[in-house]
């Protein structure tokens, strides 16, 4: 049975992650790398049990995340993160570090496919007409585009497409929810915190802007619910690849349309 002191240790993990996570985003400069990897730490060494590894791993991959923010890679970002996340995994497995079950297949729940299946149309015209209607600074998102030739498109969106969700996905559904969660032994609330975090760290992203981060947050909500019954990252790793497919595609040819690329 869990202790009090025990609760409180998860609780304390699961608060510095967030903001440590907040402060790399929200902060571009590599003085956020600083207090936000002294947070990660100590929320590392206040448990002993899953916490513990779960909160290195976050810890090592924000720190590719602010990587990423400090050098602005635009839509090229996953790829440092991928790199810090290839990293956690391999201390983790050093460490004797057990697959989680939210990587393995889950379960076949009708409700949540129903759920994830109906989120892909709408999540794909919301979000097109977003990006179209000129709230999203296009410039900004495909800066690490724009001096690359346009054979290699395609490629860089290969990675955009299938590494953000397998980051963000193993990040927020994954490890956050599961911490939270196990902190507050309240599934909503797991649900909840993982969707405004998420939400949060695309304030200055795709969508962007206060209204995209409702609509990411309201998103991160959907898929945390699809996680939760299902116990697996697999159909809502589906679900977000199938959104920066649209994301991509759509940023890509309003650059080309507006002479960025």
């Amino acid at each position: 049975m869990t202790t009090a002191i025990e609760r409180l240790g998860k609780w304390l993990a699961a608060g510095l992650v967030v903001v440590g996570a907040v402060a790399i985003v929200l902060v571009p400069s590599w003085w956020a790398l600083l207090p936000a990897s002294v947070l990660l730490v100590v929320a590392a060494a206040s448990n002993r049990d899953s916490t513990r590894r779960s909160t290195t791993l976050a810890a090592i991959c924000w720190a590719s995340v602010g990587f990423f923010t400090a050098i602005s890679f635009g839509l090229v970002w996953p790829i440092p993160q991928l790199v810090g996340l290839i990293a956690a995994g391999a201390f983790l497995r050093r460490e004797g570090w057990e697959r989680p079950a939210w990587l393995g297949p889950g379960s076949r729940d009708r409700a949540a496919r129903l759920l994830a299946a109906a989120s892909i149309p709408l999540t794909t015209v919301a979000l097109v007409a977003f990006i179209a209607s000129g709230r999203t600074d296009v410039n900004a998102a495909t800066e690490g585009l724009q001096s690359l030739p346009l054979w290699a498109l395609p490629l860089v969106g290969l990675g955009f497409v299938l590494v953000n969700p397998t980051v963000e996905e193993v990040l927020f559904r994954g490890v956050l929810q599961e911490m939270v969660t196990e902190a507050s032994a309240r599934a909503g609330l797991g649900i909840a915190a993982q969707g405004v975090a998420f939400g949060v760290i695309h304030l200055h992203g795709v969508p962007g802007g206060p209204l995209g981060m409702v609509m990411a947050t309201s998103w991160g909500v959907v898929l945390g619910i699809v996680r939760h019954r299902t116990g697996s990252l697999r159909l809502v790793w589906i679900v977000h690849v199938l959104a920066n497919t649209a994301i991509y595609t759509t940023v890509v040819l309003l650059a080309i349309d507006d002479g960025l690329i």
